[in-house]
């Protein structure tokens, strides 16, 4: 059975490929863009039918879906970008990274060979400071 897969595999791998490539680009399309835009439409739909439409004052103020969608998308970008900002700025951004940036094995190799250099550097330094003091 496993010679089977192995062969299935090896014979089928540039199908297989382009089903991950294609996998790859669903999910980032998905997820970065049509899941945002999905869930935009979403928000704004059950607020307006929730809150607008059972609200007289709120009614009187946005008669129609388009008015309240470009106000309250107004006030959700704004308060978006603010948020993002304050993330990469003050927030888990940073952490966020550098988490992801010890477990990526490209970046874990450099970085030990970072500490490596920092290491030797060390005792170079400590041989440099004998040698300076020996001679005084």
């Amino acid at each position: 059975m496993d010679v089977i897969i192995k062969t299935f595999l090896r014979k089928h791998r540039p199908f297989i490929r382009k089903l991950f490539k294609f996998y790859v680009y669903f999910r980032r399309g998905y997820g970065v863009y049509l899941a945002f835009a999905v869930g935009l439409l979403n928000f704004l739909t059950i607020q307006y039918r929730l809150l607008v439409q059972t609200i007289p004052f709120l009614k009187t103020l946005f008669p129609s879906f388009v008015e309240f969608s470009l106000f309250a998308s107004v006030l959700l970008l704004g308060g978006a970008i603010t948020l993002g900002y304050l993330d990469y700025t003050y927030g888990t951004y940073q952490e966020e990274v550098k988490a992801g940036l010890k477990t990526h094995v490209a970046w874990k190799k450099i970085f030990n060979e970072i500490a490596d250099i920092k290491k030797e550097l060390g005792e170079i330094r400590g041989q440099i400071n004998k040698i300076g003091t020996d001679k005084a």
